[in-house]
């Protein structure tokens, strides 16, 4: 039994792991309580590009947040304007200057094996 929940333990682990190890940083926000000044979308400007509409990620309880994949950037230090709105009333909220630096890579696991 002992053996079985550890191949069982190695195989659930070798399915996560590509998608654990191959995924892009993204800029995310905590979630937005459920209500009227809900956001549905938001409005992000990387360094001195154009601005780009990003759409809420509606949450399985119903609330929203700001989840941008940062794929298409790169590696280094960059510049972010953040603005949560409503497209319906097209209201926006104060825009959120800050910076931070996209890594190079994840880091993959090592020293990965079984042990008897």
């Amino acid at each position: 039994m002992k053996r079985f929940l550890m191949v069982v333990c190695m195989v659930m682990s070798l399915m996560i792991m590509p998608s654990i190890v191959l995924a892009s940083p993204y800029l995310r926000c905590d979630p937005y309580t459920i209500g009227p000044n809900q956001p549905d979308q938001f409005v992000v400007t990387i360094d001195s590009a154009s601005p780009i509409i990003s759409p809420a990620e509606v949450m399985a309880d119903g609330k929203t947040r700001l989840n941008y994949d940062l794929v298409g950037i790169t590696t280094g230090i960059h510049s972010f304007k953040v603005k949560a709105g409503i497209s319906l009333w097209g209201t926006e909220s104060v825009e959120i200057p800050f910076s931070c630096t996209k890594p190079v890579s994840v880091a993959s696991p090592v020293a990965i094996g079984l042990a008897k």
